[in-house]
């Protein structure tokens, strides 16, 4: 919408770049990406950012623009994003976000949470929590935050441990201090919030091809270069990585790869669509 901060939401090969395009034409736009996994340079393929030829013209922009080995942050994502829609209105042209990293959206539009920083000594403890209680992590959190573990499935280590970490360095909740934000830069009312939702067939369909069209332009000698470069380094989780990762490791075959890759792909769909249906109010659906 001409005037507004368009924001284009969809799950994984729904057709958010295309439609970004098409929409930054019309309305004298251009696209800021909103996506965790296609801000790395080392991944372009495999976390599918547009080609310049899917780009025609148009300036994109926060594409392949940090190293995977550096990392990315929501925070850090929040700055950036917001500092390019200011530049883009600037030139009095319209800003479009598109991506399926529903986290960083709704930081964006929504504020950050305050968290506290962990300090080094609660970080000790924590790892020495999760050394001892090892499968008992969630018990663990139940018992100093029955908050946040009632919300927390007892296999989600990841969170678990920030949960733990949260209530030991602050003495709160997770979950309140989630609900202390940060106030956002851009009020709700400047944004025109799109979901690119179609049919699920159609959908799983496409996710099927375009992995299949990622193996074709080069994903595996992408991921044997990513694999070489990191030096024990964590790899980045985008679909895709682990699976080929397997196979040049001689544990799958490149067809088990594919097959494999495509179903963590329309796992993560099924996830993108459900988070979007709980967290967004839409102000249109496409």
């Amino acid at each position: 919408m001409l005037g507004k901060i368009n924001v284009i939401f969809g799950a994984t090969a729904s057709g958010k770049s295309a439609y970004g395009v098409e929409l930054a034409k019309e309305l004298n736009g251009e696209i800021i990406n909103a996506d965790s996994m296609q801000v790395y340079t080392e991944i372009p393929i495999i976390s599918a950012q547009p080609t310049e030829e899917e780009r025609v013209g148009i300036p994109h922009h926060l594409y392949g623009i940090r190293s995977c080995f550096d990392g990315y942050s929501v925070g850090q994502f929040m700055v950036d994003a917001a500092q390019k829609i200011i530049e883009v209105q600037s030139l009095a042209k319209t800003p479009i976000l598109v991506g399926g990293t529903g986290l960083y959206l709704k930081v964006l539009i929504e504020g950050l949470p305050d968290f506290p920083e962990i300090s080094k000594e609660t970080a000790r403890k924590v790892n020495e929590i999760s050394l001892h209680k090892r499968g008992k992590l969630h018990e663990y959190l139940d018992s100093i935050d029955p908050l946040a573990a009632a919300q927390l499935k007892p296999n989600d280590r990841q969170r678990i441990l920030r949960a733990i970490s949260i209530k030991l360095e602050c003495g709160h909740s997770i979950i309140e201090v989630q609900q202390r934000c940060k106030k956002p830069i851009f009020s709700r009312s400047e944004y025109h919030i799109m979901w690119i939702n179609p049919e699920r067939k159609f959908l799983y369909e496409r996710i099927n091809q375009r992995f299949l069209k990622m193996v074709e332009s080069g994903a595996v000698q992408e991921v044997a270069d990513l694999v070489n470069s990191a030096d024990g380094r964590a790899l980045p989780k985008a679909c895709g990585i682990p699976e080929i990762a397997q196979h040049l490791q001689g544990e799958i075959s490149l067809d088990e790869a594919i097959y494999k890759a495509q179903k963590s792909s329309r796992n993560y769909a099924k996830r993108q669509i459900t988070w979007a249906r709980h967290q967004f109010e839409f102000d249109r659906i496409i």
